[in-house]
């Protein structure tokens, strides 16, 4: 039984197998048609991965539309005692200094959960209402 966010994308799955709609747009299910041979997606999720329904919720989509392809969700758990992720030295954020608060390091200002006060964050703002559906 999946657990996290993941427990969405298996409340979707059954939705969409029993009303036999995927949702995916004409032009996808249109390329779809054009598979000539077996395509196996395997989407790698972890629980605590908010990106990752949506695309669990894409791949199976596309198994419902072509018998063709099988989908699964695969969870993978990383036993790691901590990681470190650098993106850049020099933040290029030029663009961005009349819309957004930069820090004395010229840096985007964000919060706990990364999010700025710019207009244009519509995808973590939709995730973030999803999220919240979800949890309440």
């Amino acid at each position: 039984m999946p657990g996290g966010y993941e427990f969405a994308s298996l409340i979707h799955a059954i939705k969409m197998v029993s009303s036999k709609s995927s949702a995916l747009s004409t032009e996808t299910k249109e390329q779809l048609k054009t598979l000539s041979k077996p395509l196996h997606i395997q989407v790698f999720v972890t629980l605590t991965c908010s990106y990752c329904p949506t695309a669990v919720q894409i791949a199976h989509g596309m198994a419902l539309e072509s018998p063709l392809v099988i989908s699964d969700m695969v969870e993978v758990v990383l036993d790691v005692g901590g990681i470190f992720i650098e993106i850049g030295a020099i933040p290029n954020v030029e663009f961005a200094k009349d819309v957004v608060k930069l820090n004395a390091l010229k840096e985007i200002e964000v919060d706990c959960d990364c999010k700025t006060r710019a207009a244009g964050e519509g995808a973590k703002a939709a995730l973030s209402a999803y999220r919240y559906l979800i949890e309440s």
